[in-house]
């Protein structure tokens, strides 16, 4: 997931305006901030650039970060992107997450 999403307030419009999130089992935040991004750009995004909390890692996307990213892959095609763009770029991610796992 490329957009730091951990604490995020969505007007209540733009789930009218796109919809709910997509009834996935992996990437259905994913699916549902690339709908808003065709729409409105980055633009369409304000980010605060300050510590609003903190999380832990071991979610069900994190311990399942491959099929995670195949998921991503599929939402994105799906939205006309490129299949081998795509593939290509859920690669970088999986080879990333990975070398992040083994420098801990």
């Amino acid at each position: 997931m490329h957009v730091p999403h951990n604490w995020c307030a969505v007007p209540v419009q733009h789930f009218a305006d796109l919809g709910p999130h997509a009834l996935l089992a992996l990437a259905m935040d994913f699916d549902w901030f690339h709908r808003y991004f065709l729409k409105y750009g980055a633009a369409g995004f304000i980010v605060i650039d300050e510590c609003l909390g903190d999380y832990h890692l071991g979610g069900t996307s994190d311990i399942h970060f491959a099929q995670s990213y195949r998921a991503s892959e599929q939402v994105v095609v799906a939205h006309g992107v490129n299949p081998l763009a795509a593939r290509l770029m859920r690669w970088a991610y999986t080879l990333n997450h990975a070398l992040r796992r083994l420098a801990r």
